[in-house]
């Protein structure tokens, strides 16, 4: 008998899963700071997902997901631009940036990156 928990083929938690902890947290806070939660997710448009999944000896990833989230009548809207370079040596790089709108009209941008600032 094979057990398989479904939350993993989801298209958030796929999108979390390609997330470095200091991104998710970010994602973390910011939802917390609108006063939601994942269990208000409606809808999350995971371009990165369809990227991965079509990708033939692709080393390059760039995008927009859209998330949607919903509860009492108040709604946000999350962009996710993401960028991502894969190499074969050394560590790959990872950009995200979260841009959430509210109905309200409320606004918030949290970037991450894992790349270093070269010393001046």
């Amino acid at each position: 008998m094979i057990r398989i928990h479904k939350e993993q083929f989801e298209p958030f938690q796929i999108l979390l899963n390609e997330l470095e902890l200091p991104a998710k947290e970010s994602l973390a806070v910011l939802l917390r700071d609108f006063g939601f939660k994942r269990k208000h997710l409606v809808k999350c448009h995971n371009t990165l997902l369809r990227q991965l999944l079509h990708a033939q000896e692709e080393h390059q990833f760039s995008g927009v997901n859209f998330l949607f989230f919903q509860k009492d009548g108040n709604s946000i809207v999350i962009q996710h631009r993401y960028e991502r370079i894969l190499h074969q040596v050394g560590e790959d790089y990872v950009y995200d940036r979260f841009e959430c709108t509210s109905d309200t009209n409320q606004r918030q941008v949290v970037t991450y990156t894992n790349m270093q600032q070269p010393s001046k």
